[in-house]
């Protein structure tokens, strides 16, 4: 059956520009646009407008270097709303892709390029002929006097062959985005005629049934997870050595330096860790009281307001903790109102009419964790720990075709497609 409606996702890192060229394309003005690099779009969301006697689609997804979430957590998010809109009717097939690049980027990151990575193994090979790679912040390039540069970085974009060189040759396109809607509409309009295509993930975790890791582009997160891992470990090595020699010494002052590296470090181990153990859907869950997290609803609220205020830099790491931390706790008071409505069977009986919904990876993990608290002596909080395991570990897409959009501010199923 033809699909009525044009979806076009839009992709692209941090700060790309994928917010603005929506804003500007559809008119909606409720959408938040990033400032200094913090990431305002956490998870997929679709916006829609009429173009052309049409209904068009615009998908703006997280890039991959997101401020304040692993690169698992975005593969998920995205790998998931492609495979459910694409296993679930209406069975959505994409017309297009506008992979967004900020000319004003000087240099391609390490960042940026592992977005690119996935984003070629979230293609495939065919695709390619609907994907736009579209270049922003022409207007400020002009103002700033460093428009001959910013030709120059997009010159270097289309002819070296570690950026989209190899892909133009395979059909993908490049276009400019000028900061109007005239200019928007005309980069939305190559594509809306074009044939919808599955893309490489969809057939990889719909046609062919594979775990999420196991998928190309599960495999490039899952190799980089594992280099960190190893990365740190051997960082871990070095500052132990390094503290013995410096204990041997007495030296105080090394030592004392040395210990905050060394936590810094694991920090960032764990972080790893953590996000490994997302990939491959195990959860490391802590339980909460609901009174201990109002309280700290309030003290992070309170916390953002005053740093966000603040122009030293050296607190936006903080602030990005932060916020991820008001996001986690936020769920999870949502999940203990939950509670208040709905008894554990009623919550699992909902889940489980659902659950044709999603992957069989995600199934048996939903099943798990069901079965571990059916085999606790008590029940209470069993509802709002489920919930909270089921969403921190599966992503809100998945959630939210599980029956339980309020976790994320969403209505139903149907309002992600």
């Amino acid at each position: 059956m033809e699909q009525n409606k044009v979806y076009i996702a839009v992709m692209g890192v941090t700060g790309s520009g994928k917010s603005t060229f929506i804003k500007t394309a559809t008119g909606i003005q409720d959408i938040a646009i990033g400032e200094d690099m913090l990431s305002c779009t956490s998870h997929v969301v679709p916006y829609k407008f009429k173009l052309d006697g049409r209904e068009v689609v615009l998908i703006d997804t997280p890039g991959f270097n997101d401020s304040l979430r692993s690169e698992s957590e975005i593969l998920k998010d995205i790998a998931n709303w492609l495979d459910y809109s694409f296993r679930n009717p209406p069975r959505i097939k994409l017309s297009g892709i506008i992979y967004m690049q900020a000319i004003t980027d000087r240099k391609m990151y390490g960042s940026s390029l592992r977005n690119l990575k996935m984003f070629k193994e979230l293609c495939g090979e065919n695709p390619l002929r609907n994907v736009v790679f579209t270049t922003s912040g022409w207007g400020a390039a002009r103002l700033t006097g460093g428009y001959h540069k910013a030709v120059a970085h997009e010159r270097q974009l289309c002819e070296a062959p570690e950026f989209w060189k190899n892909l133009i040759k395979r059909n993908a396109r490049v276009a400019r985005f000028e900061d109007s809607p005239e200019s928007a509409i005309a980069i939305i309009r190559t594509l809306m005629d074009q044939k919808p295509l599955t893309l490489q993930i969809q057939a990889e975790l719909v046609e062919q049934n594979r775990n999420l890791v196991d998928t190309k582009a599960g495999n490039v997160v899952d190799e980089e997870l594992k280099a960190l891992e190893e990365k740190y470990k051997d960082q871990l090595a070095q500052v132990q050595h390094e503290m013995r020699e410096a204990i041997e010494a007495k030296d105080v002052e090394i030592q004392e330096s040395l210990e905050i590296s060394r936590a810094e470090i694991m920090k960032l181990r764990d972080s790893a860790r953590r996000a490994h153990d997302d990939l491959h859907y195990r959860s490391r869950n802590e339980a909460r009281t609901a009174e201990s997290l109002r309280v700290e609803l309030r003290e992070m609220r309170s916390n953002m307001e005053r740093m966000r205020d603040s122009q030293d830099k050296r607190h936006e790491e903080t602030l990005d903790r932060q916020k991820q931390e008001y996001e986690d706790a936020a769920m999870r008071l949502k999940a203990e109102q939950i509670e208040q409505r709905m008894q554990f069977q009623g919550v699992v009986d909902q889940l489980r009419a659902n659950q044709s919904r999603i992957r069989e990876e995600e199934r048996t993990f939903l099943e798990a964790r069901i079965a571990e608290l059916e085999s606790q002596k008590t029940r209470k909080g069993s509802t709002t720990e489920l919930l909270t395991a089921l969403a921190t570990t599966l992503g809100n897409v998945a959630m939210i075709a599980l029956g339980f959009p309020s976790l994320f501010g969403a209505e139903s199923f149907s309002d992600m497609f």
